[in-house]
């Protein structure tokens, strides 16, 4: 399958390239090799099982944001340069998948993130900063925070789900 235009955006994919359909990899490790792989093929849907797979996306960036943590303290920006790179795509899945919804495209993403719901605040212009960055140690900052904070908006998000779902079954 060839990288839609949609998704060519750096530091993703820059030019048409081929994506090889995964080869009995686990979820954690598509997600880490090609960035928007679900997204993209659709062989799985993820997004539409958000209580399940969000949750798994926060525990996989708790498990790689310690390698980026040494890398920075180690000063060696370029060694983390992958991995701020696939957590960033890791990131706007938590952000998107949250919402029951795929990324369908790179461009104008910036603004397309802001008319979600349920996002942290100035999230376009974050996302920008990141994207623009890497593999800074600010970028890396801002992109933990926006993973702690998409990780409490979730958890809101999930609270006001089930608190309406309540409340519809005991208007029936």
């Amino acid at each position: 399958m060839k990288i839609p235009a949609s998704f060519r955006r750096p530091p993703f994919f820059q030019k048409e390239t081929e994506l090889t359909p995964g080869q009995a990899q686990s979820f954690p490790e598509m997600l880490l090799k090609t960035p928007f792989y679900y997204d993209l093929t659709q062989e799985e849907r993820p997004w539409l099982h958000k209580r399940e797979t969000v949750p798994l996306l926060f525990a996989l960036w708790r498990q790689i944001e310690p390698q980026l943590a040494a890398c920075y303290s180690e000063r060696k920006p370029q060694a983390a340069k992958q991995r701020m790179i696939a957590m960033s795509a890791l990131y706007m899945n938590c952000l998107w998948w949250s919402h029951g919804r795929p990324v369908t495209s790179l461009h104008q993403l910036e603004e397309t993130s802001e008319a979600l719901l349920y996002k942290p605040v100035n999230i376009g212009e974050r996302l920008h900063y990141v994207l623009s960055d890497l593999p800074r140690f600010h970028a890396f900052l801002q992109l933990k925070a926006l993973f702690d904070e998409q990780q409490k908006i979730f958890a809101k998000m999930l609270m006001l789900e089930k608190r309406d779902e309540n409340k519809r079954m005991s208007n029936l």
